[in-house]
């Protein structure tokens, strides 16, 4: 395979092609602290009281499981703790959302 012609970009087209004309919107939630201890790690959001949450968690990071629909966030946020059983996993997923 030959090459024809090679393009090279200008600091400023290259600039101008990576940044998105509008910024991203702001998350709908975001993750304040993430504790983890041997058998759980307890997760926290910023909420107002008497919001609804959903918490998911994959085991395979296809399939994902709900692990709580009906997280009701207090005065001071919203929190969740997950329960790990008997041994703890290197790594951790989970989605939380609002419910609707």
């Amino acid at each position: 395979m030959r090459i024809e012609q090679l393009w090279v970009l200008s600091e400023e087209e290259f600039t101008a092609l990576s940044t998105p004309l509008d910024p991203p919107a702001k998350p709908d939630l975001v993750i304040d602290t993430v504790s983890v201890a041997e058998t759980s790690m307890a997760i926290t959001w910023a909420a107002e009281g008497g919001e609804l949450f959903e918490v998911w968690r994959p085991p395979d990071l296809i399939l994902w499981g709900e692990v709580d629909d009906n997280v009701e966030a207090r005065a001071e946020g919203g929190s969740n703790t997950l329960e790990f059983g008997e041994t703890r996993p290197d790594r951790v997923f989970f989605h939380v959302q609002k419910w609707e």
